[in-house]
């Protein structure tokens, strides 16, 4: 006997006809209510606008920014232009004027190189002659002299020429110009052309413009002349003698003498050096006065109109033999001038 078998005893509920009429009496009774159809498909063409006016606004906007871009550039850009051509043309301008300014300061440049040359010319065909007729004869010194000047002169050398232009390395560094260039500022001019004819030949303008050139005005005996800046300068109580001392010890000096005799400076000349006739080539020109130098050209000797004083410019070398500053001292005795 199975204890554990308990056979199911229930019975399902039978459906008769009755039940089933039941039913479906109520199932009739009951009303179904279903959304309308243009209800049910509203929200997707609500979504369909949405997509429509994003695409409206973005062709909007794009739209604004062309037209932004198109009077930005009709309104700024063409007048950019405008502004660039005219910044052009003033440039244009301004270069065509310096170029003019530049070739008329190279014209006066040449016409003053062409004048200086006339007016040594000129000069020496008017004073040399003038210089015979008063009775002074023209030719050689005594041979002593001569011997002994001669030697100090075939004894000195010039100093380093590196840009071979005629000017001492020494003379470029105080000048400030280029050792290695013949024309140190391009002007179509070598430097010691420029130089002798009291232009700048490290830039534009005169030679005084150069900041390494300076003027000393002699107001005790009423001269003026130029030296270099880094030189030490240094004088007399009463400025009869001024020295003028480069770093390595070369120097130049004026020595103002009294002229007793108020002799002319050939009769002087020739008194203190014992000679009888004078050589051409001594003779020295400058701005308002006439001169001789010595044979080796290292002394100037020249006198006033009121042959009041004589003035020596001496360019000594020291214990060296090398001409170091020769054109500058050529440059100082050609500034030297007397003033009222």
């Amino acid at each position: 006997m199975n204890l554990f078998f308990k056979k199911n005893t229930k019975k399902e509920d039978e459906v008769t006809p009755e039940k089933q009429a039941e039913e479906q009496t109520t199932n009739e009774d009951i009303e179904i209510y279903s959304m309308p159809e243009k209800y049910r498909t509203e929200h997707v063409k609500v979504g369909k606008a949405k997509i429509t006016g994003i695409i409206i606004l973005v062709f909007g906007v794009v739209v604004l920014l062309i037209m932004s871009v198109a009077m930005y550039y009709i309104l700024f850009a063409g007048s950019d232009e405008e502004k660039q051509s005219t910044v052009s043309q003033s440039l244009n301008v301004e270069k065509e004027q310096k170029t003019a300014v530049g070739n008329s300061e190279n014209d006066t440049k040449q016409e003053s190189l062409d004048k200086n040359s006339r007016d040594k010319k000129e000069a020496s065909t008017e004073i040399l002659p003038n210089q015979l007729n008063s009775k002074e004869k023209v030719a050689t010194s005594s041979k002593e002299d001569i011997d002994n000047q001669e030697s100090l002169m075939h004894s000195a050398i010039g100093g380093i020429d590196s840009d071979s232009d005629g000017l001492t390395d020494s003379e470029e560094q105080l000048l400030g110009t280029d050792l290695s260039k013949a024309d140190s500022d391009n002007d179509g001019y070598d430097d010691l052309v420029e130089l002798k004819n009291f232009y700048n030949p490290a830039g534009a303008g005169r030679l005084i413009e150069n900041l390494n050139i300076r003027e000393i005005k002699n107001t005790n005996y009423n001269y003026v002349v130029y030296y270099p800046a880094e030189w030490v300068k240094k004088n007399s109580d009463n400025y009869e003698s001024v020295l003028f001392t480069a770093s390595d010890n070369h120097f130049v000096q004026i020595i103002a003498q009294q002229n007793y005799s108020d002799q002319t400076i050939n009769d002087w000349y020739r008194e203190q050096f014992d000679l009888t006739e004078i050589e051409t080539s001594l003779f020295v020109i400058g701005s308002n006065w006439t001169g001789l130098t010595s044979l080796d050209g290292l002394t100037v000797y020249l006198s006033e109109e009121n042959k009041k004083n004589i003035f020596a410019l001496t360019y000594n070398i020291g214990s060296s033999d090398i001409l170091e500053y020769k054109n500058i001292f050529d440059v100082m005795v050609k500034s030297f001038k007397f003033i009222d």
